[in-house]
């Protein structure tokens, strides 16, 4: 056989054997997703609570900070790896009642607010953090008795271990609980493993969202943000 004949058909199969080795490791990485182990942390939830202010105190919300090596959608917002969305119910904005996303991050970022406020956090997997994200979907409302308060330590209690779990609420005398970030930030105080005004993070004003439901999340525009 000719050696130019000889030379261009090996030159010929190496081309083809890169070829399709690239396309083999092209649809190998395409197609095998990333996979979290069972049980392996993806995020830390935590949960805050500003008792001053006045008897009742000022606020209480949760965060949770993606510890996972990639992006976390939560709440409609994307995460990015060791970044924080704060989750919390209002009553006085313009956007109506229920869950608002990063709405305290923001508050705390521009007007130093909630300073008084105490944590306490646990490391969540990602079957916890699929809980969370339903059980605020499923308490998504706010009023003058099932307040911030209550929903921060309703989604916390359904998750904490139970050394970390805490009380939202006090006893009046004509004996029904009435939940208060007061009574919230008393009840996390008392626990050893609290940290006292812990950082959130830098917001991003451009990702506060107002919770509808699963599929609408309402873009918050800061100037319309009731203090």
């Amino acid at each position: 056989m000719n050696k130019n004949v000889l030379s261009k058909i090996i030159n010929y199969s190496k081309s083809f054997l890169a070829f399709t080795l690239a396309i083999a490791i092209c649809f190998c990485t395409v197609n095998v997703p990333l996979k979290v182990s069972a049980g392996a942390t993806v995020a830390t939830l935590s949960i805050h609570s500003d008792g001053s202010q006045h008897i009742y105190g000022w606020h209480s919300f949760l965060s949770i900070k993606n510890k996972s090596s990639g992006d976390l959608t939560i709440l409609g917002t994307v995460v990015r790896k060791d970044k924080s969305i704060s989750i919390a119910t209002y009553g006085n904005q313009n956007y109506g009642p229920g869950i608002y996303t990063n709405l305290d991050a923001y508050r705390i970022s521009k007007d130093k607010a909630f300073s008084n406020r105490v944590t306490l956090s646990t490391n969540i997997d990602k079957a916890t953090l699929n809980k969370v994200e339903q059980l605020c979907y499923d308490n998504n409302q706010h009023g003058a008795y099932l307040n911030c308060s209550w929903f921060a330590g309703k989604v916390w209690n359904s998750v904490a271990p139970k050394y970390k779990k805490v009380t939202s609420y006090t006893i009046i005398p004509i004996a029904y609980p009435v939940f208060s970030p007061a009574a919230l930030s008393a009840s996390i105080k008392a626990n050893k493993y609290h940290k006292k005004n812990g950082p959130l993070g830098t917001c991003d004003k451009n990702n506060i969202r107002r919770v509808i439901d699963k599929k609408t999340f309402v873009k918050v525009d800061p100037k319309y943000i009731a203090t």
